[in-house]
């Protein structure tokens, strides 16, 4: 909704009334500015699932759109402006201004984004809220002691931050690694000073008993693997042995270099989950008493995460700026509503 009311705003100042949607998902952004606005859109979506679901629901709640709004398999790239340029001529002919837009666009499809429409003739608006930066492709990896460098093939784009860079000799291998960017993904201060100490008390219970989790794992050469697709269910979680007891039957603990339909067998591996609950809690009991500094933890890096996004953000506008391009970056929504808030937006005259 945030998003369409400025795309709306945006296209009016432009006279545009056609928008193509990077990454359209299961399409509720483009049916929502047909539905309210009238636009003509079309979606480009990579998932062949999604297009499927957004179709069958366009038949079913929207069937007066179907000659307005289109929905495409394409997998967008930086080298997607030929192809793109193609479709839309054969869905909509005789379009010659088109507004691209992506919400919440994922890892490099963001830094796509801002390329193909500055090389894009017909498009004349890009309106790009980006999200999941820590999903961006990595060009370099090198391991060194205790840690690994990585080096990002969209990160930086900008002259101005890589020159900076240089200018100090500064290795962002070592610095602006995948933690960073994921950082940058992190919920907002905002939301997190606005909890109430239930909330903080619950969300630092479930963050040191994943941690916990983890630890053991680790410290017992195991490995964590997901048997469905979502962990731990925080609903069934009302105390530790609740906590341990849910995750052990939705993880297998499998030892490092051992296939799974080699580790052990069905009787075995329920005699090894109650030895393995038992020395999970006696690890619990011993760490417990950090509660209070996972807060005071989730809070510097709460502090932390606006400077980082900020960081990636004025980058990429940067990058837009050393191309001719006018650019902005505008407030969408509130932080405690969607914590990607920011909305890259940059036209064309």
């Amino acid at each position: 909704m945030h998003l369409a009311h400025l795309v709306d705003i945006q296209c009016k100042q432009h006279d545009i009334r056609t928008i193509i949607d990077l990454g359209a998902g299961l399409g509720y952004v483009c049916q929502m500015l047909h539905y309210l606005y009238s636009y003509q859109v079309l979606g480009l979506e990579k998932n062949k699932e999604n297009i499927s679901k957004a179709f069958i629901r366009q038949k079913k709640l929207y069937p007066d759109s179907l000659h307005k709004v289109k929905y495409i398999l394409y997998d967008v790239t930086c080298d997607s402006t030929d192809v793109i340029e193609s479709i839309l001529q054969q869905e909509f002919p005789d379009v010659t201004n088109v507004c691209l837009i992506g919400l919440h666009a994922c890892g490099d499809l963001s830094t796509s984004a801002s390329k193909i429409f500055c090389r894009m003739n017909s498009a004349k608006l890009l309106v790009l809220i980006s999200c999941c930066y820590h999903k961006l492709s990595i060009s370099k990896s090198v391991q060194i002691p205790m840690q690994e460098k990585q080096y990002f093939h969209n990160f930086p784009t900008s002259n101005c931050l890589r020159e900076t860079i240089a200018e100090y000799n500064f290795d962002v291998g070592q610095f602006l690694r995948v933690p960073f960017l994921r950082l940058a993904c992190q919920e907002s201060a905002d939301k997190w000073h606005s909890m109430s100490k239930e909330k903080h008390d619950e969300h630092a219970f479930h963050v040191l008993a994943r941690a916990v989790l983890e630890l053991y794992s680790r410290q017992h050469n195991y490995s964590l693997n997901k048997k469905v697709r979502k962990g731990t269910r925080k609903s069934q979680c009302l105390n530790f042995q609740t906590y341990i007891k849910d995750s052990l039957l939705r993880y297998d603990l499998i030892p490092y270099n051992l296939a799974l339909e080699d580790y052990a067998t069905l009787t075995d591996r329920m005699i090894m989950q109650d030895e393995l609950e038992k020395d999970i809690t006696q690890m619990w009991e011993k760490q417990s008493k950090r509660l209070k500094d996972v807060e005071i933890y989730t809070g510097l890096q709460m502090m932390l995460q606006l400077p980082a996004e900020s960081l990636i953000l004025q980058d990429r506008l940067c990058w837009l700026h050393e191309h001719g391009l006018e650019a902005i970056i505008v407030p969408v929504m509130n932080k405690c509503v969607s914590p990607r808030s920011y909305a890259i937006v940059s036209h064309k005259h």
